[in-house]
């Protein structure tokens, strides 16, 4: 089990990443392939995805790949 402490830290960076990318980036984020398998609409749901599904190991591989 991860401790919450690492998934908080690990989801802060996140954020931030997706913060000093450019609107173009985001949209470009939101074609790849993995993010069409989760049905993201919009970058800023990332982090709550990890937050919430980081131990489902089948929503994990591809929100890590983004």
């Amino acid at each position: 089990k991860l401790p919450d402490a690492a998934i908080e830290g690990f989801v802060g960076a996140v954020k931030k990443q997706l913060e000093a990318i450019t609107e173009s980036d985001r949209q470009m984020l939101l074609k790849l392939p993995e993010a069409v398998k989760l049905s993201l609409n919009n970058v800023h749901d990332i982090p709550g995805l990890i937050k919430n599904d980081i131990r489902d190991q089948s929503k994990m591989t591809p929100l890590l790949k983004l």
